[in-house]
């Protein structure tokens, strides 16, 4: 692929941690890219991949990848159980057994967010987001790192199904909002984006204005969106953003229940522990009935 002929040499593990839940994670640090600043990237395989030679399986591209599997790594000392829900949800035969890529963020995180989402921004808008968090956005750069680097390198390096109908993405919270603006921007290469408690209040709602662009929503006939909230004092905040995200998506389309699904939780907080306890919503939506013997 280009990605190589441009950075060199393939990136290789730095640690290769086996039995997490039956599969294995390789991780790898400050992972090569010609369009942000560098970061680690874990990338697990289920149980079956060190067996089955010739299966492929789909990829979950998941954001703030440090919270993901393992607790330690965790900002808050909780991880979401990804390699637990799937590989329970597999054994069950639920959904078939999936490779998940988690991004981790940086210190720059924030401006990583879909922001620069308007070509006639204004200087006076961008000064104002510099002033919220402190750095430009750069949400575009980080899509270009997923999409023309990362996935290439995890299409070539892995036995994954690197085609549109089995590759999603998952985030939360900013993450969310990365994750809506990914399959917003590249509807060609992701099929499904989830995006549980949603951040859609920063700077004053762009993303919601961004999604009232004719066609900017991707096609229902061949995608999947998933939401969810909670109740706390910041999911609560959100409320009135989603509700007019969920009417932009029914107007171009979408059905709850078939290609899209909202999910509202009473009493659940903005936390890993929530997403994580209701992380299996997601995934079923996008891979369940999908298994082939």
């Amino acid at each position: 692929p280009n990605y190589f002929k441009r950075m060199g040499e393939s990136p290789e593990p730095i640690e290769f941690l086996e039995n997490i839940h039956g599969g294995a994670i390789l991780h790898y640090e400050n992972f090569p890219t010609e369009h942000i600043a560098p970061r680690h990237v874990d990338v697990w395989l289920p149980p079956s991949y060190k067996d089955l030679h010739e299966k492929r399986y789909p990829v979950i591209y998941m954001h703030d990848g440090q919270n993901l599997f393992i607790a330690e790594s965790s900002f808050s000392g909780v991880d979401w159980g990804v390699s637990r829900t799937i590989s329970h949800l597999a054994s069950l035969r639920l959904i078939p057994e999936v490779i998940v890529v988690g991004i981790w963020n940086t210190e720059h995180r924030l401006s990583g967010k879909p922001y620069d989402l308007f070509e006639e921004q204004k200087e006076e808008q961008l000064e104002l987001i510099h002033q919220e968090f402190g750095n430009l956005p750069s949400s575009d750069d980080y899509l270009r790192f997923i999409v023309e680097e990362l996935k290439p390198f995890i299409d070539f390096k892995f036995r994954s199904k690197g085609d549109q109908p089995n590759t999603f993405t998952m985030g939360s919270s900013m993450g969310g909002l990365i994750a809506c603006y990914t399959i917003c921007e590249y509807p060609n290469i992701f099929h499904g984006a989830a995006c549980l408690s949603t951040h859609w209040p920063c700077s004053s709602g762009i993303m919601v204005k961004y999604l009232e662009q004719p066609n900017i929503i991707p096609d229902p006939a061949n995608h999947k969106l998933y939401f969810d909230l909670g109740t706390d004092p910041t999911d609560e905040e959100y409320h009135p953003f989603q509700l007019a995200v969920n009417n932009l998506c029914h107007e171009r389309g979408y059905v709850q229940g078939k290609n899209f699904a909202y999910e509202f939780f009473e009493g659940e907080d903005h936390s890993e522990m929530c997403w994580r306890n209701r992380l299996y919503l997601p995934i079923l939506f996008f891979l369940g009935c999908q298994i082939k013997d």
